[in-house]
């Protein structure tokens, strides 16, 4: 994991890896936090490059979300793999996009991020349940570059 030094401390850090990882707690869906300073072009358009480069798409249940965040332009986008779209309303996404923005207006990021987690693995839940033999199909750490 690459950190900035002065970007977010590591209590903040350990406090979002925590959120992840107890979201994925519920669900069989992974969840993956990645922070870059800028974005350059559409962050929706990075998002998915980054959903391709963390290999986000191979899971079995094709179930992974990526919450991408570029902190010093400002952007901010997540993407659901296939499986997800196909159950998960557009209005949850935009519900989620809301909390973060006004989180992030308040200078609370992590507030709110550690929020929309908890939320999506919630929602995951009541399509992509836990199971007994699942397996951590992706690292829980949060990357920053």
């Amino acid at each position: 994991m690459l950190i900035e030094h002065n970007f977010l401390p590591v209590a903040e850090i350990d406090r979002l890896q925590k959120a992840v990882a107890d979201a994925e707690k519920q669900t069989s869906g992974e969840i993956r936090l990645y922070f870059e300073k800028k974005c350059h072009g559409n962050p929706i358009d990075r998002a998915l490059q980054v959903f391709q480069e963390l290999g986000m798409h191979q899971t079995v249940l094709h179930n992974a979300v990526l919450i991408y965040v570029a902190y010093k332009s400002r952007h901010f986008a997540i993407i659901g793999d296939e499986a997800i779209h196909s159950v998960v309303q557009q209005k949850f996404w935009d519900e989620m996009h809301q909390i973060a923005q006004k989180h992030f207006t308040n200078n609370d990021a992590v507030e709110g991020l550690s929020l929309i987690i908890s939320r999506i693995g919630t929602e995951l839940k009541n399509y992509f349940q836990h199971r007994n033999d699942d397996i951590n199909e992706l690292p829980d750490e949060i990357i920053i570059k």
